[in-house]
């Protein structure tokens, strides 16, 4: 207790396995954003929260994942927030999520929250980046895929699908919004090399 938080954070597992047992990944850059970077296979074994501002004083930081991200057991959750009510918010960059080829469960739901301030001089909202497919799967409810950054652009890198019931034997799909977080959704979708495609797989509903 009485300690700061880390002003920025990076790991790097190579091909390895982070494993995160906490439930929070809270940085607060000062002097500058307090990024978050992961390179590694990320499993989670609690509902995790990612926050790149924790003081929300300064711009956040970016958010980068990019190893496959599973779970250890059913229905965890993953929340991603580079808000910054004052400041630019952060980019977020995700790769896979999966199962582990078998080995571990799908993540349920993952909500981006990356919106910045709407002041008299408004700031950069935070792009979300895909660079792989998301396959995600809830038992107790339905997994949702949610971005909430005031509808700034998703970038695609490859040709990837988003599927909200990847075990279709578990329960029903869940919702993809893009740009709000809600059915008013509407950011722009692009593709940073030409001839990618992007398939959005739900029962559920897609803005």
């Amino acid at each position: 207790s009485g300690g700061q938080y880390v002003a920025a954070l990076t790991v790097n597992a190579g091909t390895g396995t982070v494993t995160l047992n906490g439930g929070s990944i809270l940085t607060n850059g000062t002097t500058a954003a307090g990024n978050v970077a992961i390179t590694g296979n990320v499993v989670l074994t609690v509902s995790v929260t990612i926050d790149s501002n924790q003081s929300d004083l300064v711009d956040s930081g970016t958010v980068v994942l990019s190893g496959t991200v599973s779970a250890s057991v059913v229905d965890k959750t993953l929340t991603i927030t580079t808000n910054s009510p004052a400041n630019n918010a952060g980019d977020v960059t995700l790769s896979t999520f999966g199962n582990g080829g078998g080995a571990n469960q799908y993540v349920a739901t993952v909500t981006v929250n990356a919106v910045a301030s709407d002041n008299a001089a408004p700031k950069l909202d935070g792009k979300l980046t895909l660079t792989g497919d998301v396959l995600l799967d809830g038992t107790a409810a339905a997994a949702d895929f949610l971005l909430v950054n005031d509808n700034a652009d998703v970038k695609i890198t490859n040709s990837l699908t988003v599927n909200t019931n990847a075990n279709v034997a578990t329960t029903t799909a869940g919702s993809i919004y893009l740009g709000s977080g809600t059915s008013t959704s509407a950011s722009t979708i692009s593709a940073t090399v030409a001839g990618k495609t992007l398939t959005l797989q739900t029962t559920g509903t897609v803005n």
